[in-house]
C-alpha cells in the first residue's frame, strides 16, 4: 500500500512509527565518512572495514540491507544493461505509481542512456584506462588459441573489440555490445574491412538464428546481470551454438571478495556456474589460466571438478578464517579462477559430464 492509497483508506496520514528524539547529539570517530548507503556506499564501507578502518555510513533510511545494485531497488536509476525491463517500462511504471506527478523524460533518458554514460567514463578516465586497453591480455590469448579454427565467432559485450579485432585475423567475429557508446568505439576501430560485424543488442535475446556460432566467448559478463537472468543467459547462448560448440567464458570468482562498487550483482564460484551450466545442456570444462600463460590449451579433464570444487572449498573456508586479508595477493593467486568453455554437446549426445 503506498501513501496516497493509505490516506484515501484512513482519511489521514499514517504515524511517524519511530521515536522522535530533538537535540539529542552522538558524536562518532571514524577515519571514513560515506555519504549514502545504496550498494557503491555500502561495498565502500566494506572494503574499507576490511581494511581495518573505522567506518561511519550516513543514508536517509536504514542501510543495514542495500538496494543490490543494477536489477535490484536502483535499477530505475542504474539499469541492468541485459534486463528485460526496458526504457520504456521504467517509465510506464513511475507513470503508474505516482499517478502522473513524475518526470518521465528525466527517468527515460537516465535509463537509455546509463550504461552508455559509464562506457564514456571508463574510456575517458585515466584512471580507468586499463579497463579498454588494446594489448591483448593472458586471458585474451588463452581464448583465442581454443577457438577452432576458421569460424563462426560471437563476442557478447565486447567492450572496446579488444578481443573481437584479435580473433577477426583468422575468424569471422561478429562483437556484441548493449552500449550505443561502445558500438560507437568499434565501428571506427573494425576499418574498411568491416572485420569484425558490430551488433548492438542484448545478451538476454541474441538476433542470430539457431546454431549460428561455432564459438561464443565473454568477459567480466555475467556478474553485471541479475543471478535469474543467468540462465535465460545461458539458453540463448545453447540456442545460437552449433552442435559441440564452445562457450568461452571468464567471471571473476566471488571468493575474492567483491572487485565492484554495486556494479557486480551477483559473482559466482566454478561449483555454482558448473551446476547453473549443467542445467542449460552444457558439458562445463575448466580452463587453467594459469597453465593457459605458459601456452597449454587443454581444460581439466571432467574426472578432476570434484578435486576441483574441493580446492575452491578449501580456499573459501580459509578466506572465510581470515587468510583472504592478511595474504592478499598469496592467497588470490590460489584461487581457481572462473574462467569455464561450455560444450553444446553433438546431436544425440548427453550433457550429463
Amino acid at each position: 500500500m503506498n501513501f496516497e492509497d493509505y490516506v484515501a483508506q484512513h482519511g489521514k496520514p499514517m504515524e511517524w512509527p519511530y521515536p522522535v528524539l530533538y537535540n539529542k547529539e552522538n558524536e562518532i570517530e571514524a577515519d571514513v565518512l560515506i555519504l549514502g548507503g545504496g550498494p557503491g556506499g555500502c561495498m565502500a564501507a566494506i572494503s574499507a572495514a576490511k581494511k581495518g578502518l573505522k567506518v561511519a555510513l550516513l543514508d536517509k533510511a536504514y542501510p543495514k540491507r542495500s538496494g543490490g545494485g543494477s536489477g535490484f531497488d536502483h535499477w530505475l536509476n542504474t539499469p541492468n544493461p541485459l534486463s528485460k525491463v526496458t526504457p520504456e517500462d521504467c517509465v510506464e511504471w513511475e507513470e503508474v505509481t505516482y499517478k502522473g506527478y513524475s518526470n518521465s523524460l528525466s527517468r527515460y533518458i537516465a535509463a537509455r542512456e546509463a550504461y552508455d554514460t559509464l562506457h564514456a567514463a571508463m574510456r575517458d578516465s585515466p584512471e580507468r584506462a586499463r579497463l579498454y586497453e588494446t594489448t591483448l591480455t593472458s586471458l585474451d590469448r588463452a581464448f583465442l588459441r581454443g577457438l577452432p579454427p576458421a569460424r563462426r565467432v560471437l563476442d557478447i559485450g565486447a567492450g572496446n573489440g579488444r578481443f573481437a579485432r584479435a580473433a577477426a585475423d583468422a575468424h569471422w567475429v561478429v562483437a556484441l555490445e548493449i552500449s550505443a557508446e561502445a558500438i560507437a568505439v568499434l565501428r571506427p576501430r573494425a576499418g574498411e574491412s568491416g572485420r569484425p560485424a558490430t551488433c548492438q543488442a542484448s545478451g538476454l535475446r541474441l538476433p542470430f538464428a539457431g546454431e549460428s556460432f561455432d564459438a561464443v566467448v565473454s568477459q567480466d559478463l555475467i556478474e553485471h546481470l541479475h543471478p535469474s537472468q543467468l540462465p535465460p543467459h545461458l539458453a540463448e547462448v545453447h540456442r545460437v551454438l552449433a552442435p559441440g560448440g564452445r562457450y568461452f567464458l571468464h567471471t571473476p570468482s566471488s571468493l575474492h571478495g567483491s572487485t565492484s562498487l554495486g556494479l557486480h550483482l551477483r559473482e559466482y564460484r566454478l561449483r555454482e556456474l558448473r551446476r547453473t551450466a549443467r542445467t542449460c545442456g552444457f558439458r562445463p570444462r575448466w580452463l587453467c589460466l594459469n597453465l593457459a600463460r605458459v601456452g597449454w590449451t587443454g581444460t581439466a579433464p571432467p574426472a578432476l571438478w570434484p578435486l576441483i570444487e574441493a580446492w575452491e572449498a578449501c580456499w573459501g573456508a580459509l578466506g572465510n578464517l581470515g587468510l583472504r586479508r592478511l595474504a592478499g595477493r598469496c592467497y588470490a593467486a590460489a584461487i581457481p579462477d572462473v574462467d569455464v568453455v561450455l560444450v553444446k554437446p553433438e546431436r544425440g549426445c548427453g550433457s550429463s559430464i
